[in-house]
């Protein structure tokens, strides 16, 4: 769902998480609906956050993208 977009986003530059959200919150707005997330007991975030989460753990899994310094890039 948000894969393609992280790896799009990071070719221009690197970002931080709350940055990518802002980012599919403007360009995948259909994707961020307001489900909270139930995956953890305190309910801090929705449903599509958890799942961009994911979808860069997979990525950083893949060897595509890494962190540093607080901020998500390409590998």
């Amino acid at each position: 769902m948000f894969e393609t977009l992280i790896v799009a986003t990071l070719k221009s530059a690197p970002q931080t998480t709350p940055e990518l959200y802002e980012v599919a919150r403007k360009i995948q707005p259909q994707d961020c609906d307001k489900v909270s997330c139930t995956h953890r007991k305190k309910i801090s975030d929705f449903e599509w956050q958890h799942q961009l989460r994911r979808e860069q753990q997979y990525l950083k899994r893949q060897g595509v993208i890494e962190l540093k310094g607080g901020r998500w890039q390409l590998k």
